[in-house]
């Protein structure tokens, strides 16, 4: 995905704050906050050191509101892409799995089901489109849609564990 040189952890540790706060502003979605205190523990031996400072974040946040405000952060999967709405990362990720070019049954379901969705647990689908087709993100937000709130929360913030992850690879060796 990403069209730049990856850097190696190496890079990632000499960045300068700023830069290295800009270029992983987006690693949770318009979450830059996280970018800012994930600096702070530089340096880093490894990407997998790395990538579960960002991971820790998450779990490491005060309470389920907090959880629910990194979610609502995440853009809904509608099948039409307002670029001024979402991050640029969220834009790819959706283009690459074909959400922007939705018939109008497929646009028309998706758009119920994160209707029903939104309703029952007050923060946006969310799913990793990287790891999926327009099916299987179908047939998962049905499934998901039976869950409860705990489960589906936790499901939620799984999911934004496998996006950072993939973000972090197209940024760093």
């Amino acid at each position: 995905m990403a069209s730049r040189q990856l850097l190696t952890i190496e890079e990632v540790n000499a960045l300068k704050v700023e830069d290295f706060e800009l270029l992983f502003r987006n690693i949770i979605e318009c979450c830059p906050e996280a970018a800012q205190e994930i600096g702070l523990k530089r340096p880093f031996n490894t990407i997998v050191e790395f990538e579960k400072s960002f991971h820790n974040y998450i779990d490491n946040l005060d309470d389920i509101a907090a959880k629910e405000i990194l979610l609502k952060k995440h853009p809904q999967l509608t099948g039409k892409i307002s670029e001024d709405k979402i991050s640029e990362e969220s834009q790819n990720e959706q283009k690459s799995a074909g959400i922007n070019s939705l018939n109008e049954e497929y646009k028309h379901n998706l758009k119920n089901l994160n209707k029903e969705y939104e309703m029952k647990f007050a923060f946006p689908f969310v799913i990793c489109v990287r790891e999926n087709t327009i099916t299987t993100i179908i047939k998962e937000i049905q499934r998901r849609l039976m869950n409860n709130r705990t489960i589906e929360l936790n499901n939620a913030i799984d999911e934004v564990k496998k996006i950072c992850s993939l973000r972090l690879n197209d940024l760093v060796l």
